[in-house]
């Protein structure tokens, strides 16, 4: 049915939060957490049938049995891949890495990069991209598509360096050439180059204080063709 995804998703949150006390993040309706018995949280994140937990084993344990009472569950193991994520636990440094290297050489080989030569930049620095002209030559628009794409899911999981790039190129998805057919190629051979690149959260110290740092930056009417700017943030905690 067209509207089963819906119904699946009505049928989570009602046993979740009306049989289980657990909130829905307000931000995202995949998340769902409560207080343990500890009085520490515990996260419940969905997707379509796949659930993360994260929280203490007791905790975990406890709401297991809860939704097994409802739902049929399998595979309830500790969690090292999720949704073409690897996890990686160093419980000895208090870290967590997350990190897509198997989904990068699918990409890689779906487009035939697998054995080019590698660059290690996603962008060429100072490149300077513009719209097509009319009597320019364009490049395949569906591939060109196809590979932003790839990229983008890599970039919203686990790679936020190829955050720019992607933003970028994505301007010129409806009408691509030839130099912008090349950026995108250079951007695969950068993703050849960093597999193993991803998202290390920790050390974590649990008697330090939480800091975060914010950093920000502009290209002032950087744009060639519109004279827009393009401003850019991180913060890290």
């Amino acid at each position: 049915m067209k509207q089963s995804g819906r119904l699946w998703n009505n049928a989570w949150d009602e046993f979740l939060v009306e049989k289980c006390n657990f909130l829905r993040s307000a931000v995202d309706h995949a998340v769902y957490y409560r207080i343990g018995e500890k009085k520490k949280p515990l996260w419940t994140i969905i997707w379509v049938d796949d659930v993360l937990w994260i929280g203490t084993f007791e905790d975990i344990a406890k709401a297991k049995q809860e939704l097994g009472q409802h739902f049929p569950l399998k595979g309830m193991s500790i969690a090292h891949f999720f949704l073409g994520m690897k996890i990686v636990y160093q419980p000895e440094k208090r870290m967590v890495t997350l990190s897509q290297r198997q989904y990068v050489n699918i990409i890689l080989q779906r487009f035939g990069f697998q054995n080019s030569y590698t660059v290690s930049t996603p962008i060429e620095v100072g490149a300077q991209l513009r719209k097509a002209e009319p009597d320019e030559q364009c490049a395949d628009e569906s591939l060109y598509r196809s590979i932003l794409g790839s990229v983008m899911y890599l970039m919203l999981c686990t790679r936020p360096d190829l955050a720019y790039a992607v933003g970028a190129l994505s301007k010129f998805s409806s009408n691509p050439t030839i130099p912008h057919m090349n950026a995108v190629r250079r951007l695969l051979r950068y993703i050849g180059k960093t597999k193993n690149h991803g998202l290390h959260f920790g050390p974590f110290n649990p008697c330090s204080t939480t800091t975060p740092f914010l950093f920000g930056d502009a290209h002032w009417a950087g744009d060639r063709n519109s004279r827009r700017s393009t401003g850019a943030y991180i913060c890290t905690i």
